[in-house]
């Protein structure tokens, strides 16, 4: 009887050594997720990025020259902070029989804009195979393309611009009364889009973020 007992009080101690490691176990579990889960989930919900790519390759050119080397510069910036990126161009920048021909034009005084005249029509090419660039049809104003994806997706913006083009359009349709539902509209846009805006500069092929962006 005594053995038994004996036997039965070794039991339950292991039984409580065993449930006392088990314990230890699972904290320690939990201890990595608390440390793990919200670094997966920073990953998981970095916002999506679209890129005000005439602008940027404007600003790297200095208002110059249309830039492509700036337009990479930008794009690997936001995919080595693990942000997905995503730009809209007119079609014609893709064309190189067309940019070349309003390059010659250019050489012989036609009013044709730096913006126009990419310096390198196949980084833009590479980069639209890659899915970062998106061609819009010609006579459309890309910037709506822009506005409405980032409005679709809760996106951010990287540009100087300021949309005032835009904005206006948006508040002519509202008729300007405070009180219309079209104007109510209007503003609610023009907030959000405020907020949704990241300038930036350049130090040479540094692209420099806005710090102060609400992105952050």
């Amino acid at each position: 009887m005594e053995a038994y007992e004996h036997t039965q009080k070794l039991a339950k101690v292991e039984e409580e050594r065993k449930a006392a490691d088990d314990d230890d176990l699972f904290g320690e579990l939990d201890k990595q997720a608390d440390t793990a889960l919200p670094a997966t989930l920073a990953k998981q919900s970095r916002p999506l990025i679209i890129l005000d790519v005439q602008n940027i390759a404007m600003k790297h050119g200095r208002n110059q020259l249309f830039s492509t080397k700036g337009i990479t510069v930008a794009v690997d910036y936001w995919r080595t902070n693990e942000h997905k990126v995503i730009g809209f161009l007119p079609d014609y920048l893709f064309d190189y029989d067309k940019v070349n021909q309003m390059k010659a034009e250019r050489q012989y005084g036609a009013k044709i804009k730096e913006q126009k005249c990419p310096d390198d029509v196949s980084v833009l090419c590479n980069l639209e195979s890659e899915g970062v660039l998106v061609r819009t049809p010609a006579q459309d104003y890309d910037d709506s393309y822009c506005i409405d994806y980032a409005r679709r997706f809760d996106a951010f913006i990287v540009t100087n611009d300021r949309f005032r083009d835009y904005l206006e359009g948006q508040k002519a349709k509202s008729g300007g009364d405070s009180e219309n539902a079209d104007m109510i509209g209007y503003r609610a846009e023009e907030k959000w889009l405020k907020s949704h805006l990241v300038s930036y500069t350049f130090r040479a092929d540094e692209f420099l973020p806005n710090p102060d962006s609400k992105l952050w």
